[in-house]
């Protein structure tokens, strides 16, 4: 009887921790700083998922049920969705539980024999302004549950969740794509022509994401699963396989989690149409959602300005956020250069050390910039500071052209 009541009162505890480390996976720090991050609640969240694996208990579900919007799937649309829902039995929630697949074919998320296609539920898709990885060409796929759809954020319609946090809003970007439980994105990295890792982001219920990390074989036949991080040797340079950990200090939930599906990441012409639209087709949105102007690419030409700040949005902003792991800077696309706080602004890391740029941003000069200091250096001040050990050529020649053209701090007003 006892060693029921015990198991009772650790159940309960993991129901505890599921709660309190789902709602908040920020990471503590002196926020003007841009070192690296103690593990704060992402580790507690870790945590409870340990626990959940030693009393053998399944992920947390979501019961609500899934909205019902009465789109009846096409046999004509480009995810084969007349064939998603029998393809799609084998990847779910139960696939990713206490124990997730030690092989990639396993998952049930790739066609039979052909570990490197997702099965046909999965829709393909591209982004505006791509984080960077170590010059690793990417393939991107996403997977609601048949029945549900993606909800947008909107600030006309639900005007309440765009207030500032401290009143009552949210912190995910306008246009965020808020995926229902059981959705599942894939990432799939090539070196040198040379399939290297799948990742495979999985929302386990309303508060609970997880990370998957499968790194492929030399004869790119297969891929297994790793436990914890790894460093890898690939031609020249190092790849690093992220912990389960590390997958949400990026994924973080300040920033949405799933961060690349957003309108003006997705509002773009591939696959043979515009992908909203075809998302809209593929019965995966309801409606096309609010415009909002796409991200630039910075690797193309246009202005500096916006290249520069789609660049900071895209490999800065889930961190550097109101709400996020580094919330006194604020790099996300829309902010004004005043309210980023980056501008003549003193950086506190290193601060005493003569050798390091004593401002965030000083205008006109990156070189006397720690933002441009810190992406150009690969040592303890490097960002980003994950799953990089490479500098971007393109991304701090952007910034630094931006940094160049600002002739002045803007003022604040009046109070």
């Amino acid at each position: 009887m006892k060693n029921r009541t015990y198991l009772v009162f650790l159940i309960f505890l993991a129901v505890i921790l599921e709660a309190a480390c789902g709602s908040s996976d920020n990471v503590t720090n002196d926020a003007a700083s841009v070192g690296t991050p103690s593990v704060d609640a992402a580790s507690l969240s870790e945590a409870s998922v340990a626990l959940d694996v030693a009393l053998d208990l399944p992920p947390a579900l979501d019961t609500t049920p899934a909205m019902d919007t009465g789109t009846s799937y096409d046999v004509s649309s480009e995810v084969a969705l007349a064939n998603a829902d029998a393809s799609a039995a084998s990847c779910n929630l139960q696939v990713f539980g206490t124990t997730p697949p030690s092989l990639l074919s396993l998952t049930g998320c790739f066609e039979p024999g052909k570990p490197i296609q997702p099965i046909a539920a999965f829709f393909p898709y591209e982004v505006n302004s791509p984080l960077w990885s170590d010059g690793a060409e990417k393939t991107r796929f996403l997977m609601v549950p048949a029945g549900s759809v993606v909800t947008v954020k909107d600030c006309d319609q639900t005007p309440e969740l765009c207030l500032p946090i401290d009143q009552g809003g949210t912190a995910e970007d306008e246009g965020h794509f808020d995926l229902p439980v059981g959705s599942i994105l894939i990432k799939t990295f090539s070196l040198q022509n040379k399939l290297i890792e799948t990742r495979l982001l999985v929302r386990l219920s309303t508060l609970r994401w997880k990370g998957f990390s499968y790194e492929w074989n030399e004869d790119v036949t297969e891929a297994t699963f790793l436990s914890d991080y790894k460093d890898r040797t690939v031609g020249t340079q190092v790849w690093h396989f992220p912990s389960q950990v590390e997958c949400l200090l990026c994924h973080t939930e300040a920033a949405g989690r799933s961060l690349g599906p957003t309108t003006r990441q997705l509002d773009r012409v591939a696959g043979g149409g515009n992908q909203l639209d075809r998302m809209v087709a593929a019965g995966l949105l309801t409606a096309r959602p609010k415009a909002l102007a796409p991200y630039p690419d910075p690797r193309k030409p246009g202005p500096v300005e916006n290249r520069a700040r789609a660049y900071l949005q895209a490999n800065c902003s889930f961190c550097h956020r109101p709400g996020g792991s580094f919330g006194d800077m604020d790099m996300r696309y829309a902010t004004s250069l005043l309210d980023t706080n980056l501008c003549g602004v003193p950086s506190a890391r290193g601060s005493g050390d003569p050798e390091l740029p004593s401002l965030r941003v000083a205008p006109g000069k990156p070189a006397d910039s720690f933002l441009s200091f810190s992406m150009h250096d690969r040592t303890i001040y490097a960002m980003p500071r994950l799953s990089s050990n490479l500098v971007d050529p393109d991304g701090t020649s952007v910034v630094d052209q931006w940094i160049s053209g600002i002739a002045s701090c803007p003022l604040a007003p009046p109070n």
